[in-house]
């Protein structure tokens, strides 16, 4: 804690006035992981936070839509798109840094994670783009109480009301399990990008081994694949949350349920990845300990936090 308010001492007296602009793109748990790397860049330099969403405007494969605002975050700026003509030439800039055919102090990417997570800390200040997924939490975990904070959902208050939810804050060592099949994905509607379910079957062993009686809760964008692919323990607690035809039908209805389980098993996914951080860090809050599971590392190898229980393929 000293550390930190030092840091922030030190960047307050002797930075240049800082502005931080982050290209937001990808679903949920992508913007999440952007403005998260963003804010805590803000908070180190006191700089103001601008958040471009061009590239969603343009996201004509997905159609993914600006999701962030459904949280408390916090920025000074949201930009207008810009016109299609200077995205794409936005674009071929932004190319061209990270092939290292031009370099520049005020464009940072997530090329390299290892060597981005350096490039941030010790950013000297005054106007940056960040253009990159920012996948790990190395990138803001100094901040991550604040982060916290800003990630809590605007309408939390009404969903923590809704039956699903209070069956959740009521069961003891809930565990939620994501499972997704990625058939959304161009050419992988077989759910050929999803994990093995291997995976999830090892993981349901292990925590039904570290965890007294668990009683999980299933959420998937598609159960009907699950229900043909999964081979579940016959002595499982288990419920199947699917709220495909409830009014309260929302990816951020799914994910508040998640952040609210004592444990959890992610899939392949950084939305995901979010409702297992946040359901950790929440109960960390309170006082309880989480045991979130997760498939080995991806070819980030700062993805996912090394305290996390990894669950092999095989």
């Amino acid at each position: 804690m000293i550390l930190k308010e030092l840091m922030i001492n030190v960047h307050r007296r002797y930075m240049k006035y800082s502005t931080i602009t982050a290209n937001l793109k990808g679903g949920l748990g992508n913007q999440l992981f952007i403005y998260a790397t963003a804010r805590a860049l803000a908070y180190r330099s006191n700089g103001k936070l601008i958040l471009d969403p061009s590239a969603l405007h343009y996201d004509h494969i997905y159609n993914r839509k600006l999701i962030l605002n459904n949280f408390n975050v916090r920025y000074d700026t949201l930009l207008q798109h810009v016109n299609k003509t200077i995205y794409e030439l936005n674009r071929i800039r932004y190319k061209l840094f990270e092939w290292g055919l031009f370099r520049s102090n005020n464009y940072l990417t997530d090329k390299n994670p290892e060597d981005s997570l350096r490039k941030l800390y010790y950013w000297k200040g005054g106007k940056v783009r960040l253009n990159g997924y920012w996948q790990s939490e190395d990138f803001f975990k100094d901040f991550s109480s604040e982060i916290v904070k800003d990630l809590t959902v605007i309408n939390g208050n009404f969903l923590k009301k809704t039956d699903i939810a209070q069956k959740i804050l009521a069961t003891t060592n809930s565990v939620f399990l994501h499972i997704r099949s990625y058939r959304e994905v161009p050419g992988k509607q077989d759910g050929s990008f999803a994990l093995p379910m291997i995976y999830f079957e090892n993981a349901i062993k292990a925590a039904q081994y570290l965890i007294p009686n668990p009683h999980f809760f299933l959420f998937s964008d598609d159960h009907d694949w699950v229900s043909t692919k999964l081979k579940l323990p016959k002595n499982i607690e288990i419920s199947i949350i699917n709220n495909n035809n409830t009014a309260s039908s929302s990816e951020i209805y799914d994910f508040y349920l998640m952040t609210i389980c004592q444990h959890g098993i992610v899939a392949n996914s950084s939305y995901s990845w979010w409702s297992g951080w946040l359901c950790e860090q929440r109960n960390a809050n309170e006082g309880k300990q989480s045991l979130i599971f997760c498939p080995p590392n991806t070819n980030n190898p700062i993805f996912y936090p090394i305290r996390w229980k990894k669950i092999e393929l095989l």
